[in-house]
């Protein structure tokens, strides 16, 4: 009988762990799983890619009697089609022009632009390209230029403050110019309630102005926000240029037609609010003469808010002549532009018999 020369306990122990291998056997082939890269998902889709020659301009020094133009070029160096979905001039005194919309691979074109230019010194105007790439197909083209006005109307910041109702109101402007043979052939008002008359200084009595533009707003204007733009037709010699040309100018001006009542903001203002916020603002209604008045009747229009109240408040110590109005209240569940509502008050002044004052703001996140 043999005698095994390993103690039983470690015998049974290595019987027990299954099949092995000696020294002097061949090593079994090792075994090779397959590995799987999960993280790569699946092959992306050919993207195109606009690819401009140059995305700024500058036109240096210029006058203002004649556009600006300038073509950016473009070729589409991706491997799909790309659609330019939207062109947005950055001033209403850029205009853009593009053809074609859809451009396969290798192909382009050029967005032209014209720009009137208007004011003075160094300005820069953008447009905006939007395309179907998604945020990388967001470009901006920008154009910049040292302006410098042939002709100037002064003061620069006239205009009409508070017109009362029912009185009008004057304004006195002067042309000059660089070229001492400027000649205004006219001039023509935006506002059927305002008129402009020019006439050369030397005829009102004033030789040392060139040209005067007399401005007024009739007594029939309607109460609120005034604008007029005044269109000058000029004709003058152009240094830029050195050649006389005939163009057109603009200038703006601005005021209020109002009552015996002053209020103050215009609206209630309430930015962005959170969701769940508080509505909570105020406007001053008043009369500046300190006469009493009375507000007829007064109410909140529009707001999906139910829980949202107007208040009207006499202020203490005035004598009828002043009041606090008041929105306060939880917008509870309501998620939007609060743009469409407004508070509506009758008086027993003739002059301000109806008020409406619009409510601005919006409730949650700005865009959605």
């Amino acid at each position: 009988m043999r005698t095994s020369l390993l103690p039983r306990p470690l015998l049974l122990a290595l019987l027990s762990a299954g099949p092995f291998v000696s020294a002097c056997s061949e090593s079994p082939e090792p075994r090779v799983e397959a590995r799987v890269d999960r993280s790569a998902g699946p092959e992306p889709e050919p993207a195109g890619a606009l690819s401009f020659e140059t995305l700024t301009h500058d036109f240096g020094a210029v006058d203002d009697t004649r556009p600006l133009e300038f073509g950016y070029a473009f070729v589409n160096t991706g491997a799909a089609p790309v659609e330019i979905t939207a062109v947005k001039a950055g001033c209403g005194c850029i205009a853009t022009e593009l053809e074609q919309r859809t451009f396969a691979p290798g192909e382009g074109s050029v967005i032209r632009m014209s720009w009137e230019p208007e004011g003075r010194g160094r300005q820069t105007k953008s447009i905006d390209v939007v395309t179907d790439a998604g945020k990388a197909g967001m470009l901006r083209l920008r154009a910049s230029a040292d302006v410098t006005p042939v002709v100037t109307v002064s003061p620069p910041d006239a205009g009409f403050g508070d017109v009362p109702v029912g009185e009008g109101a004057a304004v006195r402007l002067f042309a000059t110019s660089s070229d001492p043979r400027m000649t205004l052939l006219g001039v023509e008002s935006s506002h059927p309630a305002v008129s402009a008359i020019h006439k050369p200084g030397a005829a009102v009595g004033l030789p040392r102005e060139p040209w005067v533009i007399d401005v007024e707003v009739a007594s029939s204007a309607p109460k609120g926000r005034l604008f007029a733009t005044l269109t000058l037709r000029v004709e003058a010699h152009s240094e830029r240029y050195d050649e006389v040309v005939r163009y057109s100018m603009k200038h703006t001006l601005s005021g209020n037609v109002v009552g015996k009542l002053a209020h103050e903001p215009f609206a209630f203002v309430f930015g962005t609010l959170p969701p769940k916020g508080h509505l909570r603002g105020q406007v001053m209604l008043s009369r500046p003469d300190e006469k009493p008045f009375q507000i007829l009747s007064s109410r909140l229009e529009g707001l999906d808010c139910p829980d949202v109240k107007l208040f009207v408040d006499p202020l203490a110590g005035r004598g009828g002549s002043a009041y606090r109005l008041r929105i306060d209240g939880p917008v509870g569940d309501y998620i939007g532009p609060l743009t469409g509502a407004s508070v509506i008050v009758t008086t027993d002044v003739p002059e301000d018999a109806r008020i409406t004052f619009p409510v601005l703001g919006r409730v949650g996140a700005s865009g959605k």
